[in-house]
């Protein structure tokens, strides 16, 4: 005789811990993708963080006269920045070029300074770098090298560093560049129509 199941007996010991393990699966690979997230989300935000101190630090650059961007970096100094170059920082296309007039060791308190600037946001140290090279640019446009002798230029290089674990050892990197007119400002324009 076979035993009839009634609609009110509820779950077998058995279905119930096959439940809880499907959940307990379902939960464990939940929690890995929210952590995979939340780290990648950290990992974006402090990069994004990095790209705007390095438009900051390129603002900073536009702001002045192409004959002082140079001001203060020392030979010395320039050497010694220029022999150890972050990782992601190419110098091979710009020639070094220093301030013959600063004071042997005067680069870290330039206006560009030789050595990091740390700015702390959300207690995280960013380092800002700065290098400035000069490379020529041709006659009928085009990249900007130590090749050529047209048009000297000013090559400034900014990168930004910080430290994620998400990162290589050395930490994370964010590098940009820009190009000034080793002679003239840049053009202003009036936008008021006068």
């Amino acid at each position: 005789m076979v035993a009839r199941r009634r609609a009110d007996d509820g779950f077998t010991l058995v279905e119930v811990m096959i439940s809880i393990m499907v959940i307990s699966v379902v939960m464990g690979a939940l929690t890995a993708f929210f952590v995979s997230g939340m780290s990648l989300t950290r990992m974006q935000g402090g990069r994004q963080v990095a790209a705007q101190l390095a438009v900051d630090a390129v603002e900073r650059v536009r702001k002045l006269e192409p004959a002082s961007l140079l001001s203060g970096r020392d030979r010395q100094s320039v050497d010694t920045q220029w022999a150890h170059p972050l990782a992601g920082v190419d110098l091979s296309g710009m020639q070094k070029i220093y301030d013959p007039d600063a004071a042997s060791g005067a680069g870290p308190s330039a206006t560009l300074p030789t050595s990091q600037r740390t700015v702390t946001l959300d207690g995280v140290p960013y380092r800002q770098h700065w290098y400035v090279g000069a490379c020529w640019q041709p006659q009928g446009g085009g990249a900007c090298s130590t090749g050529s002798h047209y048009a000297e230029m000013y090559r400034v290089i900014v990168a930004v560093t910080w430290t994620d674990h998400n990162c290589a050892v050395a930490g994370c990197v964010y590098v940009t560049a820009t190009l000034i007119s080793s002679k003239y400002p840049d053009p202003l324009f009036n936008v008021n129509g006068g």
